[in-house]
């Protein structure tokens, strides 16, 4: 955001282009020909297919409120710059909650004595206070002359004790990440997005194996990610994962490695006879990216600290 907006971005504007993009996306899950035949659209149909297959309409239309609500904070801030990068930080964060309609399965595929307890509202007795006078249940009649205004002014009321929970039960062991890749797309699919991307961008791996990984973080990493790393492999696994911190240097990072793959697809493309003589039919031209038609066995993904770029000319 910061990068957009020293290049001369809006940031009201970068909220309605990501409303529109939601939108789009919206469209695209309900109805998978929208926009087709529209030139201007083509290509964002082709890129947003994907994304839309693997977002819910609930997503969908949570990240439609919250911008929509960010929007007019932003409109009426002193800053809008900061009202943006705060919606942008709850946008990221709200993606770890479950949306409504899992919760409402969880409850129903909750033991039968979870389910009574969370229907039923706590007995309530009332007693008479002072020894001697009548006790009496709710919807009873009242003896005036058993207890009198005494008794009424003994009345107490005590709630039965709730039911005991039962103690969780174990998660039944999940498989087993098989690399640290294999680590970063689990954070992926957990929609911790902060995590993963400071994962992708901000540590060297120095060694990996089952249950144990040794990292070097750089400055820019934050400092409980070795602790929540090791917290959350542990409750999505099942098994317990231990990760430390080594001053060895270790594998460059997955951005590193990444970019060191774009790099060489360029540099191979460019020996093309085809693409070498457009290059020199026309001055200042470049290779801006390659696509493969095969995916790489690493594939880009966004930093902490930086924002997907809009189009690019290949």
């Amino acid at each position: 955001m910061k990068s957009l907006y020293e290049g001369g971005a809006d940031p009201v504007i970068v909220l309605q282009d990501l409303l529109e993009l939601v939108h789009f996306l919206t469209r695209l899950k309900l109805a998978s020909n929208a926009g087709e035949g529209d030139p201007a659209v083509e290509g964002d149909r082709v890129r947003g297919a994907p994304l839309a297959a693997r977002l819910g309409v609930a997503a969908l239309a949570r990240a439609w409120q919250l911008l929509l609500k960010g929007l007019e904070e932003a409109q009426a801030a002193p800053s809008p710059l900061q009202a943006v990068e705060m919606v942008l930080v709850r946008l990221a964060y709200v993606a770890d909650l479950p949306a409504p309609a899992e919760i409402i399965k969880t409850l129903d595929g909750a033991p039968a004595g979870h389910a009574a307890i969370a229907a039923s509202p706590p007995r309530v007795s009332h007693t008479v206070a002072p020894s001697g006078s009548a006790a009496f249940d709710k919807g009873s009649s009242f003896d005036k002359g058993s207890g009198g205004p005494s008794a009424i002014a003994g009345l107490a009321v005590r709630e039965a004790p709730a039911p005991a929970v039962s103690a969780a039960q174990p998660q039944p062991a999940q498989p087993q990440p098989q690399s640290f890749l294999h680590v970063v797309e689990l954070f992926e699919k957990h929609h911790e997005a902060l995590l993963r991307a400071h994962l992708w961008a901000h540590v060297h791996l120095v060694r990996f194996e089952q249950g144990r990984i040794e990292l070097r973080p750089t400055e820019a990493a934050p400092r409980e990610l070795p602790n929540r790393l090791g917290t959350l492999l542990t409750q999505w696994t099942g098994q317990r994962w231990v990760v430390s911190i080594s001053s060895e240097i270790g594998e460059p990072s997955l951005k590193e490695q990444a970019e060191a793959r774009a790099q060489s697809l360029r540099s191979e493309a460019a020996q093309d006879p085809l693409v070498r003589a457009v290059l020199d039919a026309f001055p200042g031209a470049r290779i801006e990216s390659v696509r493969e038609i095969a995916p790489a066995s690493v594939e880009p993904m966004p930093d902490a600290d930086e924002l997907p770029e809009g189009d690019e000319n290949s």
